[in-house]
């Protein structure tokens, strides 16, 4: 297992693309999974003149990228978590949108030679289904009809769609419902992008792994919480025991990057150092 630094933290702190190298390199990770929003490397408008620069940068450090982690939420609305980019959008011409989106980011990634790209699965804008104008099983299918179609074009470009359980999709949280969209679209491409502080506020981690253990991608999220709430915070400020996580992905085979995703603007490199000691130190 290989450890990595998700930019993502640095990126809700204000920090840019310099930053994030400067702390993978005074923290000694020699991974990056980057972020990709409005401000930081945005497929529509990032040129592959661009990426190809940025990793020139990372190439000098040794550092590699094995995955990207778009935002496709509206302008201004990391807190509200509204979504412009929704692959289980009922109108047709939101969601081939959605799935447009999707494709620049397959692209994104190939430049910087990653492999998996963490893909959110949408959202009900309107969770209670008594008043929702579509029904759960609805939006399911047009999620899966999008992954269909996304997994043929990533998988001719040597790209893996890892589909995350984010708890701000109100969507897709269980880890029945992540095995049967994936094996419903039924491509190497489409895998399950596993995190632990999603997975905590509805069940154990570990009886995630349990259920879709075999359809991890290489890429997975930690940090931790008490169960009560999805804050995603240094490793060792929550409740979840971490040894029997990595106990479960050694069990599994599983050799991939473990990056930790903290929101945590307090300290959030004296955050993301504790976690690589923690992690370090379990391995």
């Amino acid at each position: 297992m290989k450890l990595g630094l998700q930019c993502g933290t640095l990126a809700l702190a204000g920090m840019g693309f310099g930053e994030w190298v400067k702390v993978a390199e005074e923290l000694g990770f020699k991974s990056m999974e980057l972020w990709l929003d409005r401000d930081n490397f945005w497929p529509p408008t990032t040129s592959k003149m661009q990426r190809a620069d940025a990793l020139q940068t990372l190439s000098t450090t040794n550092i590699n990228v094995p995955s990207v982690c778009p935002l496709p939420l509206e302008p201004g609305s990391w807190g509200e978590f509204r979504f412009e980019f929704n692959l289980a959008h009922f109108d047709e011409r939101s969601r081939r949108k959605a799935v447009e989106f999707y494709k620049q980011v397959v692209d994104s990634a190939v430049d910087f030679g990653a492999d998996t790209v963490l893909t959110l699965p949408g959202k009900i804008d309107e969770p209670d289904l008594m008043k929702s104008p579509h029904s759960y099983r609805q939006h399911l299918e047009k999620l899966v009809e999008s992954l269909k179609e996304l997994a043929a074009y990533a998988g001719d470009r040597g790209v893996v769609l890892g589909v995350e359980h984010a708890v701000v999709c109100n969507f897709i949280d269980l880890p029945w419902e992540l095995r049967y969209v994936v094996e419903s679209v039924n491509s190497e491409s489409v895998k399950v992008y596993f995190d632990t502080a999603n997975a905590n506020v509805f069940l154990p981690p570990t009886k995630y792994l349990d259920v879709i253990g075999d359809l991890l991608c290489k890429t997975i999220h930690v940090s931790d919480n008490h169960g009560d709430r999805p804050l995603h915070l240094p490793i060792g400020m929550g409740g979840i025991d971490f040894r029997r996580v990595v106990a479960k992905l050694k069990s599994l085979g599983w050799d991939g990057y473990i990056l930790p995703e903290i929101f945590y603007n307090e300290a959030p490199i004296g955050g993301l150092r504790t976690c690589k000691t923690r992690l370090e130190e379990i391995i």
